[in-house]
C-alpha cells in the first residue's frame, strides 16, 4: 500500500476476506497467473503484526471457471480451510452486497500487506487507506479491453494507492446502517501511481454462494 508521508497502520503478500459459511471459506482473486499451479496456500489472520497472527493451511481451492489470464477477467476463487477461524474482535466476517451498489463516485477503504512504494518492501504491519471508486467512463479510458463495467470496477486517490503485493486485498464501503460492505478485490493495475482494477463482487454473488454449497470442482490442496 503506497502512501505519501506518515502510513495509516491498521493484513498483503495476498489479502483475504473471510465468508461466513460452516465451510469456513475464503474470497481471493487468481494471483498465480500465466498457468502457474498454486501447490500449497497458508492463511495468516488474526494480528495487524504479521509475526503476531495464527496461522492455517487451505485444504480446498476453487477458481472462477471463466477466469481469463489475458484480460483477468472474473480473477476471483474460494478457499476451503483446514479448520474453522477463531472469530474475535480482530477476526470477522466480512459483508456481500445483496443487490447491485451504486458505488461510483463514493470514497471506499483497501487494506493490505503489501509493498509501501513501487521499489520498497513489503509491509509487516497491515496498512489501510481510502480511495475514490472512479466512474466506468475514466476507468474505460485507461484500461480498454481490460475494463467492463459488468465486472470491476476501478479506484483511485491522488498519493495513495495498492501497490506489489496488494493484489487480493478487500475494497469496501461503509453503509448508512455502519456496516462494512465488501465491494471489490484488488485485481490488477499499471503501476503504484496509477489507478487499480477490482474485481466487482456482486458479480459473482451467485457463484460464490453455489461454491459455499457445495465442494464440486475444488481441487485438493491438504496433501500436497
Amino acid at each position: 500500500m503506497r502512501r505519501r508521508g506518515k502510513r495509516d497502520q491498521l493484513q498483503s503478500f495476498l489479502s483475504l476476506r473471510i465468508i461466513d459459511t460452516p465451510f469456513f471459506f475464503l474470497l481471493l482473486l487468481i494471483w498465480c497467473r500465466g498457468g502457474t499451479e498454486i501447490a500449497a496456500i497458508y492463511i495468516i489472520y488474526g494480528h495487524a503484526d504479521i509475526s503476531r497472527a495464527a496461522r492455517v493451511k487451505v485444504a480446498k481451492l476453487l477458481r472462477h471457471p471463466q477466469y481469463d489470464d489475458k484480460s483477468l477477467f472474473n480473477d476471483i476463487a474460494v478457499l476451503l480451510v483446514e479448520k474453522p477461524f477463531q472469530y474475535g474482535l480482530e477476526v470477522q466476517p466480512i459483508c456481500f452486497p445483496t443487490k447491485p451498489l451504486n458505488a461510483y463516485n463514493k470514497n471506499a477503504v483497501i487494506a493490505g500487506w503489501g509493498k509501501l512504494s513501487e521499489f520498497g518492501n513489503t509491509s509487516d504491519y497491515l496498512q489501510f487507506t481510502i480511495v475514490k471508486i472512479q466512474p466506468n467512463e475514466v476507468c474505460q479510458k485507461i484500461y480498454l479491453d481490460s475494463y467492463r463495467s459488468d465486472k470491476t470496477y476501478c479506484a483511485f486517490r491522488n498519493n495513495t494507492s495498492p501497490c506489489f503485493g496488494d493484489s487480493g486485498s478487500p475494497l469496501f464501503l461503509l453503509t448508512s446502517k455502519m456496516l462494512y460492505v465488501q465491494v471489490g478485490i484488488v485485481s490488477h493495475g499499471f503501476s503504484c501511481e496509477s489507478p487499480v482494477v477490482y474485481a466487482k463482487v456482486e458479480s459473482f454473488i451467485d457463484w460464490v454462494g453455489n461454491a459455499t454449497r457445495s465442494l464440486k470442482g475444488y481441487r485438493d490442496l491438504a496433501r500436497r
